[in-house]
């Protein structure tokens, strides 16, 4: 896909916003409703991504509240002798947690507590509705230009005690944040996300994860093994706590 191309008949692709293991995300204007929109578009060659793609769609569609991305169409289109597959979606005007954190290395505390609190309801809230996000990091919390929080990126998302479609020895998830249980392939639940956001609140509070190290099993031998490293002096004690 390039800038220009016309998507669906409606969605004109303008700008690559972003683009990740399963997708690409553009920002697109919406030629029959006349307003922008995200379009996020499946990277061709993923073997079953397919499926879990239009998961993504039928979850964020199934959650409302001012903690997600609203859903407005997800569709297939032929292009040649491949299917694409695409989800339109608000588009939200802001900066992910994980440019935030790279610009300004580490939040205040109060900054901090407000992000996690925010983060936690929207999850809560999926968690009611028995979805697991499963993969809560810097990069799937878009602040919009109010500051809020918004919950994005629930492609690897399971609805629980419903089908699994993602291979149980596959460690899907950003190491640093991984839940232990989600590495030892055990039932993941809430509390997987729970401990994600922990992951990403120390890192917001000290400017590194909790457990740094650059050899990815190292980092795993530490999340299953390991209780990270006291908070900094200068943390408030109530915030400690948490």
């Amino acid at each position: 896909m390039e800038s220009g191309t016309l998507l669906a008949g409606r969605y004109r692709l303008d700008r690559l916003i972003d683009s990740g293991a399963m997708g690409a995300v553009w920002r697109a204007r919406d030629e029959q409703l006349d307003r922008d929109v995200a379009v996020k578009i499946l990277l061709p060659g993923l073997d079953g991504a397919g499926e879990r793609f239009e998961r993504e769609a039928k979850t964020l569609a199934s959650l409302k509240g001012p903690g997600y991305v609203q859903v407005y169409e997800y569709g297939e289109e032929l292009d040649g002798d491949r299917t694409v597959h695409f989800l339109a979606m608000e588009l939200v005007d802001g900066v992910s947690l994980a440019r935030l954190l790279a610009r300004e290395e580490r939040l205040d505390p109060e900054r901090t507590m407000r992000i996690v609190a925010e983060a936690a309801d929207a999850l809560g809230e999926a968690h009611r509705r028995g979805v697991v996000h499963r993969d809560v990091k810097p990069a799937n919390l878009l602040l919009d230009a109010d500051g809020r929080v918004r919950v994005v990126d629930f492609g690897i998302s399971l609805l629980v005690d419903r089908s699994r479609l993602t291979d149980s020895k596959e460690v899907l998830g950003t190491v640093p944040y991984v839940s232990p249980e989600r590495l030892r392939n055990q039932d993941v639940t809430g509390k997987s996300d729970l401990y994600s956001l922990g992951a990403v609140a120390y890192e917001c509070l000290t400017g590194t994860p909790p457990f740094p190290a650059r050899d990815p099993m190292a980092v795993i031998h530490s999340h299953l093994y390991e209780e990270p490293p006291a908070l900094p002096d200068t943390v408030p004690p109530q915030v400690a706590a948490v």
